[in-house]
């Protein structure tokens, strides 16, 4: 199975679908690691197998490795709006230095100046302000973010947990 994208010419659909495949049958999820990381040096631009692989290491809790994914496929498509969106979201969520937090802030507020519209950005910098100790920010883009899309029970609940009425403002957000 190792190196079938070179031999049969896969695309980078195919490729997701095999590493889904591999990754699903528990006694080849170490097969499915190793396959990932070839096919994604063999095609470092292939976002949507990156995707895959960053999703799944998330999922895993492995944190550290899906955020070096993630600025693997950055550096390999500096202008893709998603996989920025992708390492923002990471390294908000589960930056494990306040140096890694702001660089998720950066990028998120990076991906606010391209899409000033986009809701879900503006939660995720409140998030990311929140756990820098920055409340008044994290309100500010929480507001903004219920602005745009009032409708969203996500962007609400996110904006609700991060109240001062709840206590410390970050449950679910460790440091």
């Amino acid at each position: 199975m190792r190196r079938s994208w070179e031999r049969d010419g896969a695309d980078e659909a195919s490729a997701a679908m095999i590493g889904r495949i591999l990754r699903a049958a528990a006694s080849r999820r170490d097969e499915a690691s190793r396959w990932y990381v070839d096919a994604l040096a063999a095609h470092p631009d292939w976002q949507r197998l990156r995707e895959e692989q960053v999703s799944w290491l998330a999922g895993q809790g492995d944190f550290a490795a899906a955020i070096r994914s993630a600025r693997e496929g950055l550096a390999a498509r500096p202008a893709d709006l998603l996989a920025m969106r992708r390492l923002s979201i990471l390294l908000v969520e589960h930056g494990t230095s306040d140096v890694e937090i702001q660089e998720g802030v950066a990028l998120v507020r990076a991906t606010i100046d391209r899409d000033p519209s986009n809701a879900f950005a503006h939660a995720a910098l409140g998030r990311g302000l929140l756990r820098l100790g920055d409340r008044a920010g994290a309100a500010a883009s929480f507001r903004r973010a219920v602005e745009i899309a009032p409708e969203s029970e996500a962007i609400r609940a996110m904006a609700a947990e991060a109240s001062p009425a709840k206590g410390s403002g970050a449950p679910g957000m460790p440091r």
